[in-house]
């Protein structure tokens, strides 16, 4: 399929994907910027607790601030994420086949080539468009923490405008680094473990190798593993990006990050927003993969 194509599908399916789920998205983020540790903010850490403070303090339609940008966000990520994948794959079946002619002839070489190029991928798209889209949404989101009086980065255009003006264009890059080992790790492992599962459903289910169940279970169940994989980082991330006017210095380094997390909060802190994100990644990624499956059949069709 055309790049072109496989931009699109993916896109739409991100969409859809966005919308779905995002207040999962929104009360992740405000579980994991909660930096108390007694009991009393312990029932406040919540999916249910903290949705409900969200919709008692500012209204049911606070549980979409930041969707606009969110959207955004997902047209580019998700067409980004499988174009790259795309590209990457072919790359690097190229480029190993060229440094070692025997390639070809190794088991595994679909699941190196796999997870390669999804390290790659989520690194790439990280990079392009996740990053900044990613800062946006979480100081949008930030701001509906209790105790915050004044929202400054309402709207996409406004938050964009507002950290340029004030700090520049490379604030709109601060937690690269954070953002990149997520993406890549977590597509990495998506691609891998959905490609090993597709397979050993259909092995499994050698009457109905095409069964509609296949693509759901195994998209779902490769992003709830990847979440569990790499929460900790998605923490330090949110916890970089929510800091306003940070500007790559000590203070708001992963390892610094890293270093009061511990320190203050614990080894369990690295943990926050988990069940919320694993929700929100699970469904999502059912959405996109399906989607974007069904899509690219349908466009691979009409393009004969």
């Amino acid at each position: 399929m055309p790049l072109k194509g496989s931009f699109a599908a993916a896109a739409f399916s991100g969409v859809v994907k966005s919308t779905c789920t995002y207040p999962l998205d929104l009360i992740k983020t405000t579980i994991q910027l909660q930096k108390k540790a007694n009991i009393q903010h312990q029932r406040q850490g919540t999916i249910f607790n903290t949705g409900a403070d969200i919709i008692r303090r500012k209204g049911v339609t606070a549980l979409y601030v930041g969707w606009t940008t969110s959207l955004i966000q997902q047209v580019g990520k998700v067409g980004i994420q499988f174009s790259a994948f795309e590209f990457w794959y072919s790359f690097l079946q190229s480029a190993f086949t060229q440094y070692n002619n025997s390639f070809e002839n190794i088991e595994n070489k679909h699941s190196i080539l796999t997870f390669s190029a999804g390290l790659f991928a989520g690194a790439t798209e990280a990079i392009i468009w996740t990053t900044p889209t990613e800062r946006l949404k979480i100081i949008q989101q930030a701001e509906l923490r209790e105790g915050v009086k004044t929202r400054e980065h309402r709207g996409f255009v406004r938050a964009l405008t507002n950290i340029i003006k004030t700090h520049g264009v490379s604030n709109l890059f601060v937690g690269v680094v954070p953002t990149a080992i997520r993406q890549g790790s977590s597509l990495g492992i998506r691609f891998l473990l959905f490609s090993t599962l597709k397979q050993s459903f259909e092995k499994l289910d050698k009457n109905h190798p095409n069964a509609v169940w296949h693509t759901p279970i195994a998209a779902g169940s490769c992003g709830v593993i990847s979440v569990m994989a790499n929460n900790p980082i998605d923490v330090i991330k949110t916890r970089i990006q929510s800091q306003y006017g940070h500007n790559n210095n000590k203070s708001s380094s992963l390892f610094s990050t890293l270093k009061d997390i511990l320190k203050k909060e614990g080894v369990s802190a690295l943990y926050k927003g988990v069940t919320a994100r694993a929700m929100k990644v699970g469904f999502g990624q059912i959405i996109v993969f399906s989607g974007y499956t069904k899509l690219y059949k349908e466009s691979n069709l009409s393009n004969k």
